[in-house]
């Protein structure tokens, strides 16, 4: 588990259906921040979870940040 500011972030395990990595797992860690705001850092297929909520060059991580539109 990796910590974030305002708290503690979870695990996921996530497999792929299609792609180039379909039938592979990928190991993530994801928190959310505050109401409208949820992040998630895969790590590669095959490679150890993230330790921490980012994707820093050449870790392969990938960081996604999904934000609530305000309407």
């Amino acid at each position: 588990t990796a910590t974030v500011s305002g708290g503690t972030t979870k695990s996921m395990d996530w497999t792929r259906a299609n792609g180039p990595d379909a039938g592979k797992t990928m190991l993530a860690v994801y928190a959310f921040r505050g109401p409208d705001e949820y992040v998630v850092v895969f790590a590669p297929a095959g490679k150890d979870r993230p330790k921490e909520l980012d994707a820093k060059a050449g870790t392969g991580h990938t960081m996604h940040v999904w934000k609530r539109a305000k309407s």
